[in-house]
């Protein structure tokens, strides 16, 4: 599922193969990948075994740390010394090094803090318009969104999409696929009811949303979740929501 975070890697062993979940002509491989807010899920593969670190960025901080750039990188992925340099290339060399993950994460920690603390802030409107599709869960209508913020509505979507990467109307549409998801996770409530909690005009409204996202139906998805690792539930990179399934290769 897509996100409303900033998921960034650093890798530790081979490169991660990102494909849209629906154009698989877009593509990238990177050891040290890093995803912003896309309309559409991302397949990333490997050979089997991973090893690193992902940290998940609230967007306002990944524009401090990477600026505009990542909303302006083709499918908004990139590879991470693409977008900071030499410095995150030697980051992962370090990381390795390092004898175990407390010593790891101190040496990430002093990497990203201070370039996060001296980047760029988001317009102050900006910000409002992002918590406000948060608070809501997505729900929260443009033209309240512009009125709020005293710009046109054109104003503030270029803002908004130059600074958070979407949109505000595609910011609530993947707002609030993940409340459905969570909200079924969560309950024995039937994808009607997710739905009907979650801003959709109808189980079918879900449903087409869901697969112009992801490329299957919620149910698929859940049952990809369930399928690909029968003794555990697959761990999702943000807490409380749901946004990865695990695919197992075929035999």
């Amino acid at each position: 599922m897509p996100t409303d975070v900033v998921t960034l890697v650093i890798g530790l062993s081979e490169p991660l193969r990102l494909t849209d979940a629906i154009d698989d002509r877009a593509v990238l491989q990177a050891a040290s990948p890093v995803g912003g807010l896309r309309r559409t899920a991302t397949v990333a593969e490997h050979q089997g075994r991973l090893e690193g670190v992902s940290v998940s960025l609230h967007p306002a901080e990944a524009h401090r740390l990477f600026g505009p750039v990542l909303s302006e990188a083709e499918h908004h992925w990139a590879d991470l010394p693409d977008l900071l340099g030499r410095a995150a290339r030697q980051l992962a060399e370090q990381i390795a090094e390092q004898p175990d993950w407390a010593q790891r994460f101190r040496l990430l920690d002093d990497f990203l803090t201070p370039r996060i603390a001296q980047g760029p802030r988001w317009p102050a409107e900006v910000s409002w318009a992002f918590a406000e599709l948060r608070r809501s869960g997505g729900t929260a209508p443009v033209r309240d969104l512009v009125h709020g913020t005293g710009w046109s509505r054109r104003r503030l979507e270029t803002r908004f999409r130059e600074a958070v990467g979407l949109a505000p109307k595609q910011t609530g549409q993947v707002l609030r696929l993940q409340r459905a998801l969570s909200y079924h996770q969560r309950t024995t409530g039937s994808w009607a009811e997710a739905a009907a909690v979650s801003g959709f005009y109808d189980q079918a409204h879900l449903s087409n949303t869901f697969r112009a996202t992801t490329g299957c139906s919620p149910a698929e998805f859940i049952g990809h979740r369930t399928a690909a690792e029968p003794t555990a539930e697959p761990a999702d990179r943000v807490p409380d929501l749901v946004t990865s399934a695990v695919l197992r290769q075929p035999s």
